[in-house]
């Protein structure tokens, strides 16, 4: 299991150094690319718009279109456009990238209560992560045709899981359509059952921004986060309501319950603040969780929306899933600007995917706000060194950074770390924080260059067998360099 240097419960000591906050660098050639457009437009656009087989098209819209002469599809008086990046998997059959994204308004459906317009979930696939193709599903008709990408019709926001955890090989893939919640399962995460809905034991309320997280090997449950109305059972009707974010637990994936509430705003966000959904993934010794921090605007929420106010992700960790922290400078991890809170709107995929030594992350974003319509949402990626979340960088003069005891598992010892204008070296430190003698800092070989996986190795070892089962620390000797993570192999 990788071990990430982000809680700071796991690091003993430091001296000399300074941790570091990395952000993933947007893609220069956002937005992503389609085929040769967003998303599946063209082939619904030249498809006959009129046949009455489409009861959900908003025909005063499409009338009005025709009317002024514009394509129903493009028309940005009905509906904003919308391309949703849900979720992003790496296919275990195909080792291709699978997305699951929503769109709305280029059909002009008629509202369905979800802020403009019917939404539908559709299914684009991709080798490299940044050029995507829309195969035809056949699975929805749309204007009199099947030859389409949309996988379901209405569906909101489309996350899906590849459940290891399943032994049925036709429940491998897990759909979590919000809202609903309703679930859909698949082998291969193209073909799909039918939708069958969910049910959720709560006595705080249901709000929307429901999210999956997926099984969950301490609690040997299936986890989702939904957002709930209220933070406690009793608390009062007159309480304002503000987004939170709630935790619940299932056996089946179907039926849901211990809801609780178990992230909010505090003073320090300032009173407009709340969390809008949270995007939470396991990664090596932590749940990592992609908060959706809301900044209402005073004056609009009193006069005209609660909706109004932009929107950012901020990255949080936490040992378990429901305890939760955040950082100090709770700087913005992706947003419209990179490092800016307050410019329009970002919505971040449910987990990123590992792609060529990275982690790409998918999102979508718009330089308007949340709320505001008519709105333009494209899908989004970013990139950040595997593992790379949060570093501890020494200058000129030698640091080090000491874990906190743990017991030795073995094997060789793998490091992250950027060493390029320097150099570092580990030592294996006893229960008295001495240093074993084959494992000292003095016996250690330097450690250069920039390496996701350097091979800690010693003159005399280049494993730790010998002290597996043992109580140990290692502490890390940097000069000039910058440590992530590490691992036992």
């Amino acid at each position: 299991m990788k071990h990430l240097l982000i809680d700071e419960a796991n690091i003993a000591k430091t001296f000399r150094v300074r941790r570091q906050l990395h952000r993933p660098i947007p893609y220069p050639n956002n937005p992503l690319v389609f085929g040769a457009e967003y998303c599946d437009r063209e082939k619904l656009a030249k498809s006959n718009i009129r046949e009455k087989e489409t009861p959900h098209l908003d025909q005063h819209a499409l009338a009005t279109s025709y009317e002024e002469g514009l394509d129903p599809w493009f028309n940005p008086c009905a509906f904003g456009r919308f391309a949703e990046v849900c979720s992003v998997v790496r296919s275990p059959l195909t080792g291709r990238l699978q997305m699951y994204y929503a769109i709305n308004g280029g059909m002009n459906l008629v509202d369905s209560g979800w802020t403009g317009g019917t939404f539908v979930a559709c299914y684009a696939e991709s080798d490299n992560g940044v050029h995507w193709e829309m195969p035809d599903l056949n699975r929805v008709k749309v204007f009199g045709s099947t030859k389409n990408n949309i996988m379901f019709a209405p569906g909101l926001m489309p996350y899906v899981i590849v459940d290891e955890h399943e032994s049925d090989p036709n429940r491998r893939y897990k759909a979590f359509i919000h809202p609903g919640p309703k679930i859909a399962w698949s082998a291969d995460g193209i073909q799909w059952s039918d939708l069958q809905k969910a049910y959720l034991e709560t006595d705080l309320g249901r709000s929307d921004g429901d999210t999956v997280c997926g099984w969950d090997e301490a609690s040997q449950k299936y986890v989702a986060y939904f957002r709930p109305w209220k933070e406690f059972p009793n608390d009062s009707p007159d309480k304002p309501l503000k987004r939170k974010i709630g935790r619940a637990e299932s056996d089946d994936f179907l039926h849901w319950k211990n809801h609780r509430c178990i992230f909010t705003a505090d003073e320090k966000d300032g009173p407009w603040a709340e969390f809008e959904r949270m995007l939470v993934f396991r990664h090596g010794d932590l749940y990592l969780g992609m908060a959706v921090v809301f900044l209402g605007f005073e004056e609009e929420r009193v006069a005209i929306s609660h909706m109004l106010g932009c929107a950012y992700v901020e990255l949080v960790y936490s040992r378990d899933g429901v305890k939760w922290h955040r950082f100090e400078e709770r700087d913005p991890f992706l947003s419209c600007k990179p490092g800016v809170r307050d410019a329009g709107c970002t919505l971040p995929a449910a987990r990123p995917v590992e792609m060529d030594g990275q982690l790409f992350f998918y999102y979508f974003t718009s330089s308007k706000i949340h709320g505001e319509m008519p709105a333009t949402f494209s899908a989004h990626l970013a990139r950040l060194p595997m593992d790379r979340f949060v570093g501890w960088r020494a200058d000129e003069e030698e640091g080090f950074v000491q874990t906190a005891p743990f017991i030795c598992p073995g094997g060789q010892l793998w490091v992250n770390a950027d060493a390029r204008s320097g150099h570092l070296r580990v030592a294996v430190l006893a229960e008295d924080e001495r240093h074993h003698v084959e494992h000292a800092a003095a016996r250690c070989l330097y450690m250069q260059g920039d390496q996701m996986e350097h091979h800690a190795r010693w003159q005399r070892a280049e494993r730790l067998d010998a002290l597996k089962g043992r109580t140990i620390s290692l502490k890390f000797y940097l000069r000039q360099a910058e440590l992530f993570a590490y691992r036992f192999a």
